[in-house]
């Protein structure tokens, strides 16, 4: 992987008040967990220092998470196709580009992305989540293995475009952000490479070219996020129980997948429309929550009100000695993010005559394009998943017998954070 490349002379044209400028020998500081981009790149910093969690868990971040997230999906769910994206990375960078909207503009983001709030406790809302999910990284041990949730913000400026200190500020302080100069105007496709080049070195290699050719031409800011998950079950499925199996698509054809089978005492529920599953992964901080409707019914499931249906299974789930059968899996899935945010109502901030980020900069600017890309790898191990947005700005007893649950028809899925109950992943397979 090469290093990102570099933008800028080491001298920049311009000082911008109370703000503090470093040329990086080796590393940034941008991100949760201390994103590293190797090579000259030219940093701008908010004064501002990382604030520390205040508040309760969850909050008003993860239940705006959520309501977006499902209306998302909502406009994007094709029950013939797999679909999968992350909740957590649009709304995450859609809050920094948020700080610098104002008026009709942002009013629409407010409801399009269901924010709740404004102003500082908005954003500190949301910082008590990150560093919430920030303390999920750690390190294999002796009695645990690694799991690893980087979430990574930056904001790449071009040389000649003056945000304002307080939106810089904002990012600092609540986002762990870091700005990037980035000659958009005089080399564009450097500027363009190096984003994607770190965006990739941020998620492992798993998503790449989220910005397409020439798309930053005439930037004058791209605002991007970056997430990546790995983390294993606390017990692998045996690799040796894993067998093709028929899995009934949307159209009733039966295709034949990889079925991974383990017995397992985990929370499940069954009723007359769906049975449900979560597995926990290492440690239990975070989860999978699969829900799969009867069988012919998953287009109308989808069409309803899902998010109210995952909240109710949330408090429906009983241990329960389960003999599992789910499928090995990998999704890569793209978003039309602009035009699904469009169709949510934020339609000026794309509007070169209406958008208002008054609060990010002094020179009117508007979103030309925005993009999301995500993947995700579930096998007997455990689950890989990255995603990334851009902005162009109990005592032992007998066990009883095991419930057989077989997940061979398609699905909803969705990856959460229990504590926080940020939503981080959202999807479903239905096609393999």
């Amino acid at each position: 992987m090469a290093s990102p490349r570099p933008l800028l002379a080491s001298r920049l044209s311009f000082a911008a008040p109370a703000v503090s400028l470093a040329l990086l020998a080796g590393c940034g500081t941008g991100g949760q967990t201390g994103d590293e981009a190797t090579g000259p790149i030219q940093e701008l910093r908010g004064t501002a220092q990382r604030l520390t969690a205040s508040g309760q868990l969850p909050n008003s971040a993860s239940a705006d998470g959520w309501a977006f997230g499902f209306d998302l999906y909502a406009e994007q769910a094709d029950p013939a196709a797999n679909t999968f994206f992350s909740p957590y990375s649009i709304s995450t960078a859609s809050s920094m580009l948020f700080a610098g909207a104002a008026g009709q503009t942002k009013t629409e983001m407010a409801s399009a992305l269901s924010f709740t709030g404004d102003g500082e406790a908005f954003h500190q809302a949301r910082n008590t989540v990150a560093l919430a999910l920030e303390s999920r990284n750690r390190p294999a041990s002796d009695t645990a293995n690694a799991q690893t949730l980087r979430v990574v913000n930056d904001i790449w400026l071009d040389p000649a475009f003056r945000p304002t200190t307080t939106f810089l500020d904002t990012l600092s302080a609540y986002y762990g952000a870091s700005a990037y100069l980035a000659s958009f105007a005089s080399d564009p496709e450097a500027a363009r490479v190096a984003i994607n080049d770190k965006v990739a070195t941020d998620t492992e290699q798993l998503i790449l070219d989220l910005l397409p050719p020439n798309s930053v031409n005439d930037a004058a800011f791209v605002l991007t996020n970056a997430i990546y998950f790995k983390s294993r079950w606390p017990i692998p499925f045996p690799a040796e129980l894993t067998a093709d199996a028929p899995f009934e698509v949307q159209s009733g054809a039966s295709v034949t997948v990889p079925m991974m089978r383990s017995e397992l005492t985990i929370e499940y529920v069954a009723t007359d429309d769906y049975v449900a599953v979560a597995l926990p992964y290492d440690q239990d901080q975070l989860e999978l929550l699969a829900i799969m409707p009867t069988a012919g019914t998953f287009a109308s499931f989808v069409a309803g009100p899902l998010a109210s249906v995952a909240s109710g299974v949330l408090e429906e789930l009983q241990p329960a000695r389960v003999d599992l059968r789910f499928p090995k899996l990998e999704i890569e899935a793209e978003v039309p993010l602009k035009q699904r945010l469009q169709e949510l109502g934020m339609v000026a901030a794309f509007d070169e005559g209406a958008a208002d980020f008054s609060a990010l900069s002094d020179t009117p600017v508007f979103i030309s394009d925005a993009f999301h890309k995500a993947t995700i790898a579930i096998d007997e191990e455990g689950t890989v998943a990255a995603a990334a947005t851009a902005y162009v700005g109990i005592p032992v007893s007998e066990p009883p017998a095991p419930v057989p649950v077989t997940f061979d028809h398609p699905f909803v899925f969705l990856i959460r954070d229990v504590q926080t109950n940020a939503l981080l992943f959202l999807g479903h397979y239905a096609q393999p």
